[in-house]
């Protein structure tokens, strides 16, 4: 297969107060549900193939709005 484009996206539990599952339910379960993949360990990965113009804004301003709670 072909190399995919993605961002990962490591969660340090101990500062987030949230772990990597964690942060992917409240992703899944926002108003707009945005969907990732889990990697190994603490880390996520966002596929860009997937978004519309715009939409990185988004992706980034949930991610940022459930980290910093």
């Amino acid at each position: 297969g072909q190399p995919l484009p993605r961002a990962k996206v490591i969660i340090d539990a101990a500062k987030a107060g949230l772990s990597r599952d964690e942060v992917v339910a409240q992703l899944n379960s926002g108003t707009t549900s945005i969907h990732v993949a889990a990697g190994s360990g603490d880390a996520i990965y966002l596929n860009p193939m997937t978004l519309s113009a715009g939409e990185e804004q988004i992706v980034l301003d949930r991610l940022l709005e459930i980290l910093r709670a």
